[in-house]
Formats: C-alpha cells, structure tokens, sequence
C-alpha cells in the first residue's frame, strides 16, 4: 500500500501539473475523483503553493492508515515553480481483511496438523492421512516461497476432506480478491489515461 500510494501520488501529481497551473478546477476534481476509485484510497485533496485548499474529495469516512503527499511543480532547473501539493490518504481496510484471510488460513492448517495427528494415532491409517497432509503442506509451500495459490486435489467425507475443502475454498476467495483488487488497478490507469488524452485533445483544440 506504501509503494502504491508514493507512486500513484508522483504520477497523478505530475497529470495535475497543468489543471493546476491554468486553475481549471473541474478538471482538477475529475482527476482527483478518478483517484478515489481505487478502493485502498479514501480522501485526496489539491493545495496550492501557499498550503489553500484547491480542490478534495473523499470516497468514505474510514479511519485512515497512510499518508503521502507530493510537490506538484512547473518547470525544471532554475525555471522551476512550486505550484502546490497532492496529498492522498490510505485506509487499512484492504490490510485488515488480508490479515484476516492469513488468520483463517493459519487456523485451518493448526486444525488439520491436530486432527491428522489425533486420527493417526487413533485409526493407524497413516497413508489416508499423510497424502491430503503432503499435498496440503506443498500448496502452502508454493504459496509462502512462489505466490502460487493452487487447489489441493482430494475428495473424501471424513475431517481430513472437510478441511482440505474449507482450504481450496480460501484459495479461491484470496484469489478472487486479488484479480479484482488487479482489475480495479487497471481500470482506473486507463480512465486516468483516456481522460487525459480528452483534455488534453479538447485543449488542444481550443488553441
């Protein structure tokens, strides 16, 4: 959220640079308006060179986590001018329901270690138990060093199959979070750039 957030801050300051300058304050609050999109963003705001509030916006009222702000400047070198700041704030949202999935998940494997073990030492079926176990432990395995969320192949109706279901269904759910938490992403970039190109064609146009 920190890297996101200094990032989106750089470019989103630099596309404001010539609202900013030419105070076009629709196209500033377009631009800002596209920013709260992204779900992990909850308030921005624009202030000019002497700390005035130009134009803000807010998506919702959570309590916010993260902080950055960026200098919005015209120019380079000696010709360089402090036009004024963009500030975007975060929220922990997104943070709690990640250490919330890694909690559930956490659980799921204590549960499965437990009941492998008591099942084994009561029922002797060593093989029934250690397979789901060898694979469960693999796809954890490949999630913790290559990022690799995969489903653990094994059907059975006793405690063992429950909890290898319980895990697959999580996977899914993680899985699902990250492709719309992408997609959420790349939507917003291409509206940024495709308004962008508008004004910029629209102004253009004008002179």
């Amino acid at each position: 959220v920190e890297r996101k957030l200094a990032e989106v801050a750089r470019i989103q300051s630099a596309i404001l640079e010539a609202p900013v300058w030419n105070l076009e304050d629709d196209r500033i609050q377009l631009i800002l308006q596209s920013i709260l999109q992204d779900a992990d963003f909850v308030k921005v705001l624009v202030t000019d060179e002497s700390g005035k509030v130009l134009s803000t916006a807010a998506s919702s009222d959570e309590q916010p986590f993260i902080t950055r702000s960026h200098t919005i400047s015209r120019g380079s070198g000696e010709g360089l001018r402090i036009l004024g700041e963009l500030t975007i704030v975060a929220t922990q949202a997104r943070i709690n329901e990640d250490l919330h999935s890694r909690i559930k998940l956490d659980l799921v494997l204590v549960t499965l270690l437990v009941a492998a073990s008591v099942l084994a030492a009561f029922l002797g079926f060593e093989k029934t138990i250690s397979q789901p176990v060898s694979r469960l432990l693999r796809a954890l395995e490949r999630l913790r060093h290559e990022g690799v969320r995969e489903a653990v192949e094994w059907h059975s109706n006793d405690e063992i199959g429950g909890l290898v279901a319980e895990f697959n269904a999580l996977q899914q759910v993680r899985r699902q979070f990250e492709e719309d938490q992408q997609r959420t992403n790349d939507q917003l970039e291409d509206r940024v750039r495709a308004r962008t190109a508008e004004l910029e064609d629209a102004r253009n146009a004008a002179t």
